[in-house]
């Protein structure tokens, strides 16, 4: 009885620890981030939200719950055929990756939080299906990346932008080009990988399910789905755009969150830290397309930071739930 009540103890006392660190970022972020500004001066909250503003933040926020099920829905296209995973459980998966990645490099930690959901023995196999997820969205983020630098090159006179667009391409292209080979034909890469002896046994096991389980067709409709999350993770940003009043149109908007999301993603940088660095890139390509104001620089710094909070903090907060409940669970079972 004893032991059972110090587990539980123990269970409630990794809840707050995670939550107030979740909260200690948050405040961290604004602290040094959105409330800098200007010292704190935001002018599109003097004035307030109109209707139509307060709709459009309302669609953003709508639009969370189909972000992370499009992911849901490509994690699971990868490993149905390995493991049949129970949606609920997969997405309590889903989202204690969300609060581990927060706190690492390029979101090293996603595998982690997902592997704690999973059988042992499946648990090789779920960092395999992740690191193939993560390159479909990578691979999302750099077609929506390269059709805005294309559109901005075929249908822009913005010199700045022009030039920008340029370099981007150089970069981004080559990159697209390495990603679309490793995506669909990994089996070399991993053969290479093999060389290494205490690895050798862990891929030739991975080859040989990826030879009967991840077919093209599967490959293909995974990256369908991450197009499709890319989609909405830019609308939302568009969304809160609008909704903090900035006033450009959305063809150059939609450009510059293009080329914000593909500077983004090179930052080796854990989300939680990162934030501030983002703002910054947003501001940055937001002023070569807009006027570059103050208000402006508010307005793009605010609504980058409300869209981590949506699609990162908040999820994040339940997958802190979710971590402690299956940490408890496995003391007790062992």
């Amino acid at each position: 009885m004893q032991e059972a009540s110090a587990r539980k103890i123990l269970q409630i006392l990794l809840k707050i620890a995670i939550f107030a660190a979740l909260i200690l970022l948050l405040y961290f972020q604004l602290q040094n981030g959105l409330l800098r500004v200007g010292e704190g001066k935001l002018y599109f909250w003097q004035k307030g939200f109109s209707f139509l503003q307060t709709v459009y933040l309302f669609f953003a926020i709508v639009l969370m719950p189909l972000n992370w099920g499009l992911e849901l829905m490509k994690w699971e296209s990868l490993m149905h055929k390995a493991e049949q995973l129970d949606t609920k459980i997969a997405f309590k998966a889903m989202l204690a990756g969300i609060t581990f990645a927060l706190f690492t490099p390029n979101r090293i930690g996603e595998y982690g939080g997902r592997v704690l959901f999973v059988k042992p023995e499946q648990r090789l196999r779920t960092v395999f299906e992740t690191l193939k997820g993560s390159i479909a969205q990578w691979l999302a983020i750099l077609t929506g990346g390269l059709i805005g630098i294309f559109s901005i090159i075929f249908m822009s006179d913005n010199e700045k932008a022009l030039e920008l667009s340029y370099y981007l391409l150089a970069f981004a292209l080559p990159i697209f080009l390495l990603m679309l080979v490793l995506y669909f034909r990994m089996r070399p890469l991993a053969a290479l990988i093999s060389g290494i002896s205490y690895l050798k046994r862990f891929v030739e096991r991975l080859l040989e399910k990826e030879r009967y389980l991840i077919t093209d067709s599967i490959l293909i409709k995974t990256y369908l789905w991450a197009l499709l999350r890319y989609l909405v993770y830019t609308l939302q940003y568009l969304l809160i755009l609008y909704a903090f009043g900035i006033e450009n149109e959305p063809f150059i908007l939609i450009s510059a969150i293009s080329l914000v999301y593909l500077i983004q993603t090179g930052l080796p940088l854990p989300p939680a830290l990162g934030l501030v660095a983002r703002g910054s890139i947003a501001v940055w390509i937001f002023g070569i397309f807009g006027n570059g104001n103050f208000q402006e620089q508010s307005i793009v710094l605010a609504a980058t930071f409300s869209l981590w909070c949506i699609n990162l903090l908040v999820p994040a907060l339940f997958g802190s739930y979710f971590i402690a409940n299956v940490v408890g669970f496995r003391k007790k079972a062992d």
